[in-house]
């Protein structure tokens, strides 16, 4: 047979088309014989040969192939949100295709379980080693029935093969977090992973979301003198802004704040998009890597005061307050800001 660039992904479907499962069968490839019953093996031996197969598949994974690295990151990330294990086998290069086949065909090719899941990253770092190898830091956002659970950091290798760029190694996703937001007694990592996810979320809607990467829009409501900009798509509601910050922040915690913002104008809603003052923003410190003095809790509510580092060589002090949720486990419910 004709050598291809997609022999291995090629030959697993190719393979399952020959065993001819219905349920491993589009239902385009499905005929109904005379009895009522699908014949799916019938289906597809006369509407295409294996040959077929290969280049349809192949023609499907070709137009796959990630022009830009950041593009190959949104579809390592794509590929786990939706558990596709085929969809990151084509991200792969031919040497990492040949070592994990037989891992992929073992899952059936599903990445990870029902639950958690992965919904939304960050990228932490880039680590550009040439104009052909780069590597990624990438934290993926994971979420089970009750909500956030965590982050969980993942590296992403990628290498520029011709024109499209290639996934050379990755740490696989295990789908687990070092915190546990359900359990009834909180302990230092849960503080610590809710208050740097909260400082990153803060930061997030304070510069109006996903960058677009060109020059922001502005319009001036009425007759005032401030410029205002759009916040992005996915913060762009108010109930779209109040889930997100939900995941960290208690539910009173949100609404209160999201009500002194319009009424402060910091927040206006036009009745289609929020939108904010044109500014720019930052912080210095460093919650992630903050020391817990003291951690008091009382029933479903607890108070903890932490050494933030700022900067190279200063620290500030911080007290901020927790309350267990009801099927929604540990927020914080400090004002929006506190922790910045």
């Amino acid at each position: 047979m004709k050598k291809q660039r997609w022999g291995f992904a090629a030959a697993v479907v190719a393979a399952s088309v020959t065993i001819g499962a219905v349920s491993q069968i589009p239902a385009w490839a499905q005929q109904t014989g005379s009895n009522g019953n699908v014949n799916a093996a019938v289906a597809v031996t006369k509407s295409q040969s294996v040959d077929q197969v290969n280049l349809r598949i192949q023609q499907l994974e070709l137009a796959l192939q990630p022009e830009t690295a950041q593009e190959a990151i949104e579809l390592f990330v794509k590929s786990h949100e939706s558990r596709n294990g085929a969809l990151l086998f084509a991200l792969l290069t031919p040497e990492q295709q040949r070592s994990n086949l037989a891992t992929f065909v073992e899952q059936n090719w599903v990445l990870g379980v029902s639950s958690p899941w992965v919904k939304g990253y960050r990228i932490n770092k880039v680590d550009e080693k040439n104009e052909t190898t780069m590597d990624y830091t990438v934290e993926l956002m994971e979420y089970t029935s009750t909500g956030f659970m965590g982050t969980e950091q993942v590296t992403v290798s990628l290498k520029k093969e011709g024109t499209s760029w290639r996934i050379s190694d990755y740490k696989q996703v295990k789908f687990t977090s070092d915190i546990d937001l359900q359990d009834e007694k909180l302990n230092e990592r849960s503080v610590l992973g809710l208050v740097k996810e909260a400082q990153q979320r803060f930061w997030y809607v304070m510069s109006g979301g996903k960058s677009t990467g060109g020059v922001v829009a502005t319009f001036r409501p009425g007759a005032g003198e401030t410029d205002y900009r759009y916040l992005s798509e996915d913060i762009g509601t108010r109930e779209k802004l109040s889930s997100y910050l939900e995941d960290v922040y208690a539910k009173s915690t949100v609404n209160t704040w999201l009500e002194q913002q319009l009424k402060q104008k910091s927040l206006i809603d036009d009745g289609e998009r929020l939108a904010q003052p044109n500014a720019d923003g930052g912080s210095l410190l460093e919650w992630g890597s903050a020391e817990i003095i003291k951690l008091e809790q009382n029933g479903q509510k607890a108070t903890v005061q932490a050494k933030v580092p700022a900067g190279e060589s200063d620290s500030e002090t911080f007290t901020i307050s927790f309350v267990y949720e009801q099927n929604r486990g540990w927020r914080i419910a400090s004002a929006i800001g506190d922790v910045h």
